[in-house]
């Protein structure tokens, strides 16, 4: 093969597997640890705290040709550019093999762990490498057999929908990210001594690796796989609490610490150990990233659904029940409060540039409300929100809608000097047609438990205003309250779906 091709094929897998990170030192391969020594551990010695590049410039002997197939796929993935480009060479053929037998006997599995352009690197690397193998002394051809039975075809029929599905699981994922940060913004470190849930040895290892520990802070730290088992071992307040760490690990598109077969493990067959725990907001969280892994699994090779039967045996006919009564009083705790209007509103996208501001209020307004708002998330406002309260009353009902997990937030902050409560209140008294339109159902709840706080308050003698009693009962309350209206022959009534 000559070098120009060598290079481009190098350069192929170079930029396709860039953002592949090195595993860590104990998630590079599958070892058995003590005494006990097999090839897992002689890879593992072999690749410990070396770059990709330099297993590349080292070059590969043949005592650790077959070592690739010991590997996890996180460690697989980040030193495939390397093994790769070494396989092309003639004496390397050991290490092709060992490739090929990952390529050809894992290729679902494989399949559904890589991105788009790291699957056309793949078959861009099987094609060179078929080309030179007729150089070889082998009668068969393993790199055009793997391309002919799976990689070839499989990127030729998948290659438009694959990129739309990507492009919607990124999106998916973001939106997840947010609500799981929002949904379990309220709760609390459960307290060393609620850590553990037994004082086995698992347990006591649980507690030395969360103790004082925040879910962001072991979010930030990673999970690898010896973390995987512990999560079984800990209280159900320490689960939802450290949840958002764990259920983001779930999204991890390598899969590194399972946790997206772990937890709906736990979703499936220990529920009743959560439910009493879990508030609405966070139930829905729950609900949404289950559906999320049962859609992933349904595109995985064989095995259980484990999710989907979390979601529909457990999680959620709990969803629907919310969708059409609401039995839960409003919370008074303003933290809570706060937790649940931005879980509820986490799905909104931004409007867009040019729906941010109420046309009616003339190009001056509209010029201030872009150059507040324009491009910047919900959550990039909340420190500029009190002195811009006065706008408020001229966005667009679908700007007010995103940007009110912020304006409510603020709020709901204690000694807040805006009072921007009673600009929100403008809205929610006097115009409440503007939003309706635009609403669904949980959004409309929390907005009623919006106004029952501040109703409260007032009653309590907290709050200067009657106008949140107001809006709830010549509007809210009217709208939740009256019955739905008979469908007509052959129409179906549609509910709202929440796992939208």
């Amino acid at each position: 093969m000559r070098r120009h091709d060598v290079e481009a094929v190098h350069a192929e897998l170079a930029a396709a597997f860039a953002t592949r990170e090195y595993p860590g030192d104990d998630a590079i391969a599958h070892t058995l640890g003590g005494d006990f020594r097999y090839e897992g551990d002689e890879a593992r010695e072999w690749l410990l705290g070396k770059m990709r590049e330099e297993v590349l410039a080292d070059g590969i002997d043949a005592e650790h040709q077959n070592h690739p197939q010991f590997l996890t796929y996180k460690a697989w993935f980040y030193y495939f550019p390397a093994f790769a480009i070494l396989a092309l060479n003639l004496d390397a053929s050991d290490l092709a093999k060992t490739l090929l037998h990952h390529l050809k006997d894992e290729a679902e599995e494989i399949s559904f762990r890589v991105s788009l352009q790291e699957r056309r690197a793949i078959v861009r690397w099987l094609k060179a490498l078929a080309d030179t193998w007729e150089q070889r002394d082998d009668r068969e051809n393993p790199a055009q057999e793997a391309l002919d039975c799976y990689w070839a075809r499989s990127l030729n029929e998948e290659l438009d929908t694959a990129g739309a599905v990507e492009s919607q699981m990124e999106c998916d994922t973001k939106r997840l990210r947010a609500e799981l940060a929002a949904a379990f913004s309220g709760r609390e470190y459960p307290g060393d001594d609620k850590i553990a849930a037994s004082a086995c040895d698992e347990g006591f290892e649980a507690l030395t690796w969360l103790r004082g520990k925040t879910w962001k802070a072991v979010l930030a730290e990673g999970m690898g796989l010896e973390h995987r088992d512990l999560v079984s071992f800990i209280t159900p307040e320490a689960w939802l609490y450290y949840f958002p760490a764990f259920a983001t690990f779930g999204l991890d598109s390598d899969h590194v610490a399972e946790m997206d077969e772990t937890l709906p493990l736990k979703l499936a067959w220990w529920p009743q150990t959560l439910k009493p725990f879990v508030r609405p907001a966070e139930r829905r969280a729950i609900a949404h990233m289950l559906a999320y892994w049962a859609d992933s699994w349904d595109r995985r090779p064989g095995g259980e659904n484990v999710a989907r039967y979390a979601l529909e045996t457990h999680w959620s006919q709990a969803l629907d029940d919310e969708t059409v009564r609401d039995d839960a009083p409003p919370s008074h705790d303003p933290k809570v409060l706060q937790s649940e209007i931005q879980a509820t509103f986490a799905a909104r996208e931004y409007p867009g540039d040019d729906r941010l501001a109420d046309a009616t209020y003339g190009k001056k307004t509209a010029t201030e409300v872009g150059n507040w708002l324009r491009g910047k998330a919900w959550r990039e406002v909340l420190a500029e929100t009190e002195t811009q309260g006065h706008l408020l009353t001229s966005l667009s009902p679908e700007a007010w809608l995103y940007y009110f997990p912020a304006f409510a937030s603020l709020a709901l902050e204690p000694e807040q000097p805006g009072r921007l409560e009673n600009a929100l209140f403008v809205k929610l008294t006097w115009f409440p047609q503007e939003l309706e339109p635009f609403l669904k159902p949980a959004e409309r709840r929390a907005i009623i438990h919006f106004l029952e706080y501040w109703a409260n308050e007032y009653q309590h003698g907290r709050f200067d205003s009657d106008l949140p009693r107001y809006a709830l009962t010549t509007h809210w309350k009217k709208v939740v309250d009256q019955p739905a209206e008979e469908p007509a022959m052959g129409v179906t009534e549609e509910t709202d779906d929440v796992l939208s």
